[in-house]
Formats: structure tokens, C-alpha cells, sequence
């Protein structure tokens, strides 16, 4: 429990967002809209996403789904992988607490650490056989918001 909260793991797509690895924030549905969740703008960055307080930020202080969960702080990092026109951001490593926080430079370094990390384990685990077709739906979702 490096951050003091729970690491949450997500592949994002144009819709949804898929949670795959949580710790024990507590019950975690394992699909989410896009739109009503942080990772749906992290995945639009190259760097780290930090809300020190939900209620105080205007992009996601009304979002009945994270208020009812009482979601008040999140950091999170861009999960990419490598295709021929570079890397592409397909999901998001991130954490949740439910109390107002500062993020430090120190948890940024480890953030970006861990998701670095799983970025390695993921390409170099069966998810390297089906990179392909992650990078041809990548694509289609590309195409689609043209």
C-alpha cells in the first residue's frame, strides 16, 4: 500500500473503462462508462493526472457515480504501448482515496515507477501476443472519432 490508497489497473476505450487489477478500495464494478470516470481524460495526457479534490474541481464534481462512492482524491498515469506511429495511451494506472489529499513529488516518481512496470509486464506477458489486435481496435476508435 505504497500511496496509502488502492493501485487501480484500467484499459480504456472509446466507451468503457474496464477495471482488471484493484486492491481492497472496496466493491469495484469491473466496467465503467468512460465518461463517468477519471481515466477516460488521464488517457488523453502523456503525463500524470492529479485531482487533489474532487469537489473542488469542476470536470468531475457532479458525477453522481463518484460522489455516491464518496471519490475525492485521484492520481493517475497513462498506460501506453508501443505501435508503429509511437506509443498509444490504451488504459491507465491509477489510485483512489476517499479523503482530500496532496499528491508529492515522491508519489508521482513511484506512480510513474509502478505503471512503467506493468507497462513491462504486459508486453512482455501473453498480452505481447495480442498487441496487434489491441493496436487494430485502437485504431478503429481512432477512425470512428474522425
Amino acid at each position: 500500500d505504497t500511496f496509502g490508497a488502492t493501485v487501480y489497473i484500467n484499459l480504456v476505450d472509446r466507451d468503457r473503462i474496464w477495471v482488471k487489477s484493484v486492491g481492497s478500495y472496496g466493491p469495484t464494478p469491473k466496467e465503467v462508462k468512460r465518461d463517468s470516470a477519471f481515466c477516460g481524460h488521464t488517457i488523453l495526457t502523456d503525463d500524470i493526472m492529479v485531482v487533489d479534490d474532487v469537489q473542488q474541481d469542476d470536470r468531475f464534481a457532479d458525477i453522481p457515480n463518484l460522489k455516491a462512492a464518496g471519490i475525492r482524491f485521484y492520481p493517475g498515469v497513462p498506460l501506453s504501448i508501443p505501435s508503429p506511429e509511437g506509443d498509444v495511451n490504451i488504459g491507465t494506472v491509477c489510485t483512489l482515496d476517499r479523503k482530500p489529499r496532496h499528491f508529492t513529488e515522491d508519489d508521482v516518481v513511484k506512480l510513474k515507477s509502478f505503471a512503467k512496470q506493468v507497462r513491462s509486464e504486459m508486453l512482455a506477458g501473453s498480452f505481447a501476443s495480442e498487441q496487434q489486435s489491441v493496436l487494430d481496435l485502437v485504431s478503429e476508435i481512432s477512425d470512428g472519432e474522425s
